[in-house]
């Protein structure tokens, strides 16, 4: 949660051009931050606050989104051997409880 008592607070295109943020050397679109709050990236979500009709953020929400974001795992698609095991064990479970 951004304390806008300790946190400078920047407008969504200032922080658009935060260093962390440039690819290759160019800065972010700004429609990129709008989607990282509204739908998030990897289940984590931008923290901004709305002061005056202006969506704004600070350095380090932006920082702590970026940690959260890399930290989470990308989710992994089950290999064919991996889905008929879980099957089989799925159809034992039923069978051992007498449900065919």
């Amino acid at each position: 949660m951004i304390d806008p008592n300790r946190e400078p607070i920047i407008s969504l295109s200032a922080a658009a051009r935060l260093p962390c943020l440039r690819v290759n050397g160019r800065p972010r679109h700004i429609a990129t931050l709008y989607r990282w709050f509204q739908n998030g990236r990897r289940g984590v979500y931008l923290e901004t606050l709305l002061i005056g009709g202006i969506r704004g953020t600070s350095a380090a929400a932006v920082g702590r989104f970026l940690a959260q974001s890399n930290a989470s795992p990308t989710p992994s698609c089950r290999t064919s051997a991996q889905r008929q095991r879980a099957i089989a064990q799925a159809e034992a479970g039923l069978a051992s409880n007498g449900i065919q």
